[in-house]
């Protein structure tokens, strides 16, 4: 082969990812947590760790804000609840999509391998697990030093 001919040689990737499809039940069943998780494991398998950090930054904020807003509307009896997780999961989707698309895709193109669709449903059932556990902390720790919201 001479300096002008370049050998071009597609080769199937070993690493796995999460794709889309398994993002969206992930982050509704384990809020953002969970949906988090699996963006930053993507960012792992792609070899960008400067984003993984990122992507944990922006999770755990978002949780934040996931609590502020539950708090907002815990009186309102006419709100629908699943609209919070239906808003979160859809967006956290979408900005996966915007962020990783075409990784995802060129991964796909690639026959490239994801994981199992149990792997995100346990990776959303801890999720829950914990964020329940951080709510009922906070929730220990608020009736600790402030007695009167009993």
């Amino acid at each position: 082969m001479s300096m002008m001919e370049t050998e071009v040689t597609t080769s199937v990737p070993d690493i796995k990812i999460y794709p889309y499809s398994q993002f969206y039940g992930t982050a509704f069943l384990g809020g953002p947590l969970a949906g988090g998780y699996l963006v930053a494991e993507n960012y792992k398998a792609f070899g960008q760790p400067d984003k993984v950090r990122k992507t944990w930054i922006a999770t755990i904020s978002s949780m934040l804000v996931l609590c502020v807003v539950g708090y907002l509307l815990r009186n309102v009896t006419s709100f629908p609840n699943l609209i919070v997780p239906v808003a979160y999961s859809s967006a956290g989707g979408a900005l996966m999509r915007y962020l990783q698309g075409k990784q995802i895709d060129a991964h796909k193109a690639n026959g490239g391998p994801t994981y199992h669709w149990t792997r995100a449903f346990v990776a959303g059932l801890v999720g829950l697990i914990v964020t329940l556990c951080l709510f009922l902390l906070l929730g220990f720790i608020v009736l600790s030093f402030f007695p009167e919201y009993q």
